[in-house]
């Protein structure tokens, strides 16, 4: 087939809706993220930048673009990789001590099992 890629319907889809909800949000993170010139939401609007140009920059937004903190809450846009890696981090240290505690504990009561650190998501 060769040549550009196209956009599919989905993603259109998903950027439609975002602009109708979080239009003001999309504007301010491409002022601030993506600075240029011109008004990049009224250059979309004229039709002088493409859906997909449009998609590729609303995209690939960073976690503390408004965009996304609208549209996720920001508890879930801070939880990033690596404070979930961390958050496992210490849940397993924290079994791994209570599996000790219960393995040395002698004729004492048992101790209580360790409660994970909870995560945005386990809503």
């Amino acid at each position: 087939m060769g040549g550009r890629r196209r956009h599919g319907p989905k993603k259109l889809i998903a950027l439609s809706w975002l602009l109708v909800e979080h239009e003001d949000d999309i504007e301010a993170d491409l002022a601030r993220f993506y600075p240029r010139d011109a008004d990049q939401l009224e250059e979309f609007w004229a039709g002088r930048m493409s859906w997909r140009r449009l998609w590729v920059l609303v995209s690939r937004l960073p976690r503390d673009a408004a965009t996304v903190i609208a549209e996720v809450g920001p508890d879930r846009a801070a939880w990033s990789t690596e404070v979930e890696l961390l958050a496992k981090a210490v849940d397993e240290l924290a079994a791994a001590n209570w599996q000790f505690a219960s393995a040395h504990r002698g004729r004492g009561p048992a101790p209580a099992p360790p409660q994970p650190i909870p995560r945005p998501f386990d809503d």
